[in-house]
């Protein structure tokens, strides 16, 4: 038996034929897939709630509307203008999980309580240029579920958090909201900034948790990436 390829040359070998080295081009690997080195590896949470009632008490809506629930999602808005999940970088020694939990306390200082179980939601690896020298970046996503009081607690109390300010330059609760094809989240999904892989991970968060639909999402232009067979 050969020696079994690291994730890197697996996907070293399938990018080899596209145009520009495949550069930028997302491709789901089975969750946990890491790279070897430790700093290449990153973990996100998708902190949602299923319940968001942005119209409470809004007169520029009907009174039935103001008591309608949309699913909401937290996001940050890094300093490229790019939407983004809260997370980052995998410190040598820590696990995935821990590497969430801890970037989650330092970027907008919410601690999530032990008893709460993350989601494993799925990883990701995409090629990138530094310097003119490619590298592969692995992303790693859990999901959390949380309530409407939770959210809003975050939105109003994140920007005071250690990091925030250095990695960060807003953020929102993207509502998950059918307004018709050129507003709402139609038109974010179509047209926003995001970074490399978030919508990927928007598509299978909904897909495992739920969430909203999924034909909504692939109708909007968010496919599901191809699929690099490899046992971590």
């Amino acid at each position: 038996m050969g020696k079994q390829l690291s994730l890197i040359e697996v996907a070293e070998r399938r990018v080899s034929k596209l145009k520009n080295g495949g550069l930028n081009r997302v491709f789901e690997v089975p969750f946990g897939s890491t790279m070897a080195d430790e700093f290449k590896n990153a973990a996100f949470v998708a902190i949602h709630t299923r319940a968001f009632k942005p119209y409470v008490n809004y007169k520029g809506v009907r009174p039935k509307k103001q008591n309608e629930d949309f699913p909401g999602l937290f996001m940050l808005h890094r300093w490229n203008h790019k939407y983004g999940l809260v997370g980052g970088g995998v410190d040598p020694g820590e696990t995935l999980e821990q590497a969430a939990r801890r970037e989650v306390q330092e970027e907008i200082g919410y601690i999530i309580p032990q008893v709460s179980a993350l989601t494993p939601i799925c990883s990701h690896v995409f090629r990138y240029r530094d310097n003119q020298t490619p590298h592969w970046m692995a992303t790693h996503l859990f999901g959390l579920e949380v309530s409407e009081q939770d959210i809003k607690e975050l939105f109003q109390n994140a920007s005071s958090a250690k990091d925030y300010w250095s990695e960060n330059n807003g953020h929102s609760v993207l509502r998950f909201e059918d307004l018709g094809s050129h507003q709402g989240i139609a038109l974010t999904l179509r047209e926003a900034a995001m970074e490399t892989t978030v919508r990927e991970e928007l598509l299978e968060l909904c897909r495992t948790t739920g969430l909203y639909s999924t034909q909504f999402l692939e109708a909007n232009g968010i496919h599901r990436a191809p699929l690099i067979s490899y046992k971590p």
